[in-house]
């Protein structure tokens, strides 16, 4: 057992989809969020600049004292999950191959469609890793920052996003797909606009809920789930904007938790 919290981060308020499904899946965890508002968007920057930032916040989760990382973040997963595995010896998981998983044991899937970031499309890391394990599925990606922003600006469910993903998704639905990843921990928080643009049919590939569910499978077999009993305490930091970071959590979240911000000095 471990009684130590999980930290996890992404380049702002996305990653909240997953500590929400944490709080449902692993309602005894603690959890330490990063929220990196400060050099935010990551899409785009250079993979290198990522991988910088991925270390920086790395290091300040685990001198925080974090058991385990999770990469809530898909860009900063694909720039930087394998080299990161290497350099630390904790745990560390990214949002990529939970969703991957996912679509490949649904036996029903032929036409996949990728809703990302342009970051996440571009570098068609979804598509070779399930055409590494089935060649015969067809996957179509459709870059969308615009719902990344509305995200970032507490626009979600309403008719403005609405609006917005109805557009994002007639690339893909032109396809004729029969399951959509959301490739942008964001996404989530579209969620019921995107279930009223969608036809039932299409299943929604959550990463939110498939990396809580990877990460509770990894702190079982690993033995380093918390067996204190005490109320979990939470907290959430953010690199910049914290007027705006707050905003958006207390749209997420009914749960009252620490958030502070912290001058990030490293560019």
């Amino acid at each position: 057992m471990n009684n130590n919290p999980i930290g996890m981060f992404d380049s702002g308020v996305g990653g909240f989809t997953l500590v929400k499904e944490a709080f449902n899946i692993l309602p005894n965890e603690e959890i330490i969020y990063f929220g990196d508002v400060a050099r935010s968007p990551y899409g785009t920057k250079t993979d290198e600049k990522i991988l910088q930032y991925s270390r920086d916040i790395v290091d300040f989760l685990i001198n925080q004292g974090a058991k385990l990382i999770v990469i809530a973040c898909n860009t900063a997963t694909i720039a930087s999950i394998e080299i990161l595995k290497k350099q630390y010896n904790i745990p560390i998981i990214g949002v990529v191959e939970p969703c991957v998983d996912a679509v490949l044991t649904n036996k029903n899937a032929e036409k996949i469609g990728l809703l990302a970031t342009d970051f996440t499309v571009n570098s068609k890391k979804y598509e070779e890793i399930i055409k590494k394990e089935n060649s015969n599925l067809k996957v179509y990606g459709k870059g969308c920052p615009k719902l990344v922003t509305l995200a970032e600006e507490g626009q979600f469910n309403n008719e403005l996003s609405n609006t917005a993903v109805r557009e994002c998704l007639k690339e893909l639905l032109a396809e004729e797909i029969d399951t959509l990843i959301l490739g942008c921990t964001h996404f989530p928080l579209h969620l019921e606009d995107i279930k009223r643009n969608v036809p039932k049919e299409v299943l929604i590939v959550n990463p939110a809920l498939k990396t809580i569910e990877c990460t509770l499978s990894i702190l079982k077999e690993k033995n380093m789930l918390r067996e204190e009993k005490s109320k979990p305490i939470h907290k959430f930091i953010c690199s910049g904007n914290i007027e705006n970071f707050t905003k958006v959590y207390n749209v997420v979240f009914q749960e009252k938790n620490e958030i502070v911000e912290i001058p990030w000095d490293k560019k």
